[in-house]
């Protein structure tokens, strides 16, 4: 079942996401915004499991950061 008030939630903490790890990475939004939906953080926010949608952004980064390095591998 739908749910507007948990998909507005999810899209504005994705937005402070990308905002921030582009921030801490020192790269465009472009370039986070691909990290991040590279990401598995960005598939477990979208079905919110774990409840991972509550938690906040700038954890949500480090912990991205932190375990998925792969991510950030300059080719």
């Amino acid at each position: 079942m739908p749910n507007p008030a948990f998909d507005y939630y999810a899209q504005e903490l994705e937005r402070k996401i990308i905002l921030r790890l582009a921030e801490v990475k020192g790269v465009d939004l472009s370039t986070a915004m691909d990290w991040y939906y590279r990401s598995s953080l960005s598939v477990q926010i979208s079905r919110n499991l774990n409840d991972i949608a509550y938690l906040d952004s700038k954890y949500l980064v480090r912990d991205l950061i932190e375990h998925e390095p792969e991510l950030f591998v300059k080719s």
